[in-house]
């Protein structure tokens, strides 16, 4: 399709570093780590927002905005 594309490694501290394995070996852009927390699975199973609520994911995912829009132009 030739768009750009990467991923977020969503409970990154949760497992082994197999995801970031293959995207290495593939070329795969990895656009940001997002660490578990119970406080954001908390919120995000009731459907709120989660940088609003929990500030010290704010700029993990204000990091993984920019690299997605780095990658459109």
């Amino acid at each position: 399709m030739n768009m750009p594309f990467g991923v977020v490694i969503n409970r990154s501290d949760a497992g082994n570093d197999c995801v970031e394995d293959y995207c290495r070996d593939e070329g795969v852009p990895v656009l940001g780590r997002i660490p578990f927390s119970r406080d954001v699975a908390e919120a995000y199973a009731e459907g709120q927002v989660i940088s609003v609520l929990v500030e010290k994911f704010d700029s993990v995912l204000s990091d993984i905005l920019e690299k997605s829009r780095q990658g459109r132009k």
